[in-house]
């Protein structure tokens, strides 16, 4: 395109006004910033121009390209000093620089490419963190209610229930819009608060554990309901994790129930070999787990390893062997059971 062609986008451009609007004493509530501009079919269709002339060079579109007013007039830029002056150079240029310069188009480019270099990585993480925010917004709001629906009585069930409902869906709509909820449906994070600890303590002390270990304990020991166990963990790692082959395959290279049968059956337990498959199954755990608990599971298995550490017997070993594998199989089927409540 010509240099008259560019002097007349500029023109049209400076005649919206968009400076004066914005710069004014009075400046405009984001709502008004974004269904006058943001969404305003002939101001994006002006500034597709600009970018057309450039003949797509650039990867972000018009909409991105009028990103540059909010970062300067409505704080939006405050983790990153470097966009804003790009952006305040790149309004500076549209805006009064001299039509006459024969650079100015190069000038205009050259700003437009910085701002592509800054812009494109900012936008891609920040849509990362709102997608992790929504997503554990959605899973806190289930798991909440869930905690404390027994303790409800009807007419606060009735109400709850609606609010978490209308919640969700106002988390669902959003993440829909963004990326068609390729992130939730690939990754469920799930909130844990304290009265989530205390109910893998309590699980913990269930007799159906009790009796894994006094299987173990045994002479000779029996694995049979250990097996069982891991085979039950395989069904919720595959419930949750179907669009993620990988993390099943991983659980098939730490978890070989055949092989167990075939080379451990009657053998005493050693905690040298089970006790590594503890530490495999817990980073698989904290894979695919909310990194908003990682910490909670690192401090969980940190204790485990300090008490292995001080056990001086194979019973406190089988002890705690079998209080890692609940642990992680609890936290798998608290995550299946969310995971087929709300999404099958």
């Amino acid at each position: 395109m010509s240099n008259n062609n560019f002097n007349e986008i500029l023109s049209t451009i400076r005649n919206l006004d968009i400076y004066s609007y914005l710069n004014s004493h009075d400046t405009p509530s984001w709502e008004d910033f974004t269904s006058n501009i943001l969404l305003s079919r002939n101001v994006i269709t002006v500034y597709r121009s600009l970018l057309d002339y450039f003949e797509n060079s650039f990867l972000f579109n018009a909409r991105d390209l009028l990103m540059i007013y909010p970062f300067i007039y409505y704080g939006m830029t405050e983790d990153n000093h470097d966009l804003l002056e790009c952006c305040i150079e790149i309004q500076h240029i549209i805006h009064f620089q001299d039509s006459t310069n024969k650079n100015l188009s190069l000038d205009l480019f050259e700003a437009l490419e910085k701002y592509e270099n800054i812009y494109i990585p900012w936008k891609t993480n920040d849509k990362s963190v709102i997608l992790e925010k929504l997503s554990n917004m959605y899973w806190e709001y289930e798991l909440n209610y869930k905690l404390h629906y027994d303790s409800l009585n009807e007419e606060d069930k009735e109400y709850f229930t609606a609010e978490k409902s209308k919640k969700q869906s106002e988390c669902l709509d959003t993440m829909k819009k963004i990326d068609n909820l390729n992130h939730f449906s690939k990754f469920q994070p799930v909130f844990m608060d304290t009265k989530m600890s205390e109910i893998l303590i309590d699980v913990l002390r269930k007799a159906f554990w009790d009796k894994i270990i006094e299987n173990l304990v045994s002479n000779p020991p029996s694995y049979e309901s250990l097996i069982v166990v891991f085979d039950e963990l395989m069904e919720h790692i595959k419930i949750v994790h179907h669009k993620r082959p990988e993390i099943i395959e991983k659980f098939n290279d730490i978890i070989d129930t055949e092989y167990f049968r075939e080379t451990q059956n009657k053998k005493s337990f050693n905690v040298n070999f089970w006790k590594p498959r503890i530490y495999q199954l817990s980073e698989l755990l904290i894979e695919s787990d909310s990194s908003s608990i990682k910490e909670y599971h690192y401090e969980f298995f940190r204790s485990l390893e300090d008490t292995f550490m001080k056990a001086t017997n194979n019973k406190e070993h089988i002890e705690l062997f079998v209080n890692g594998i609940a642990y992680i199989c609890t936290r798998f089927m608290e995550i299946r059971d969310l995971y087929e409540k709300i999404l099958q």
